[in-house]
This record gives C-alpha cells, sequence and structure tokens, in this order.
C-alpha cells in the first residue's frame, strides 16, 4: 500500500473483517465528511482482494474513488461503469448507480460474479435503484459476499430505514 492509514481507518477496516468472519455480511460504516471514506473502502477492498463494485450516485464521487483506488492499490485493473463506459470486466468496477440499475447493463453486472459491494453515501441505499442492484447482484440478506455502506450521515431525511439494507453499523466515528 502506497499510502499509510490513520489508526481510525484501520480500525474500521478491521471491524468490518472481524465482522464478516462471524457472519455479519451487511454493514454500515459511518465516518464525517473529510475522513477518508473512500480511502477505507480502497484498502478494505485490497485486503479482501475480491471482484468488487463500488457504487456512487455522481460523477465527482466515481473520480475520486478510482483516484483513491489508485493511491491505496497501485496497480490495480479499475474499470468504470457510468454512461457510455462499460468497463465491466475490471477487478474493482466502480459504477453509477443510474447505469448499474438499467436492466441491460444490470444483466450484464450480474454475470460478473462480485463477492464485495461498496456503496458511498450509503445513505441512498434504502432507493428503490439501489435496493434492485444489492438484489439482484446477489447481496440478500443469507448470502456468503459483502455488503459494506459508507456514510457520514446514517440517518435519512424520508424516515425508510438503513436496516432493511444494512445488519450492523460495524464502525463509526464522530469528528470529536
Amino acid at each position: 500500500m502506497s499510502i499509510a492509514l490513520r489508526d481510525y481507518q484501520l480500525e474500521a477496516i478491521n471491524a468490518v473483517t472481524v465482522s464478516f468472519r462471524e457472519g455479519v455480511n451487511r454493514q454500515l460504516i459511518s465516518l464525517p465528511t473529510g475522513s477518508g471514506k473512500t480511502l477505507v473502502m480502497a484498502a478494505l477492498a485490497m485486503q479482501m482482494n475480491k471482484k468488487t463494485i463500488l457504487l456512487a450516485h455522481r460523477e465527482e464521487l466515481i473520480t475520486q474513488a478510482v483516484e483513491k483506488f489508485k493511491l491505496v492499490w497501485p496497480g490495480v485493473d479499475i474499470g468504470i461503469c457510468m454512461a457510455e463506459r462499460d468497463e465491466i470486466h475490471a477487478q474493482i468496477v466502480i459504477a453509477s448507480i443510474q447505469s448499474a440499475s438499467r436492466p441491460k447493463r444490470l444483466a450484464r453486472l450480474q454475470e460478473q460474479g462480485f463477492e464485495l459491494m461498496m456503496i458511498d453515501e450509503a445513505h441512498h441505499s434504502a432507493s428503490d435503484s439501489y435496493q434492485t442492484v444489492i438484489n439482484e447482484l446477489g447481496f440478500n440478506p443469507g448470502s456468503n459476499k459483502l455488503l459494506v455502506g459508507v456514510s457520514a450521515t446514517i440517518k435519512r431525511s424520508d424516515n425508510l430505514e438503513l436496516g432493511d439494507t444494512f445488519d450492523k453499523v460495524t464502525f463509526s466515528r464522530s469528528i470529536g
């Protein structure tokens, strides 16, 4: 790894891997804005070394994720699934939820055999588009795949429960 993580970032990764070994497959990490959530996701993906999809809802988050993954894991095979870009055969696929949830694209993503799914800004994950992708790619309750959501705000304004998507807040850190 070409970048040193902070202690709390390492703690977050450790908490996820320990909980996954204990059978918690749908986890949530809560870290404040600016605390390196994307670095945590990149380092977790590197440690697990599985076929991974990261979902985000804005182009800037996708671009940022590509940059952070390259920092943490130089040389990893990264593909982007967004608009006309369809690089879904890479080990790490960073996808816009808008593209990933389209039926034809989703059908092709299903064939990729993802074992790790990460969701940036996971407070959006209760929406229909995210739920469709989560379920169609096999990250349902009881699967042996790992779903990790990362967010600074684990409360949603529309009161839809994140508990329907995630089983446990594995790691949480406030600004203090």
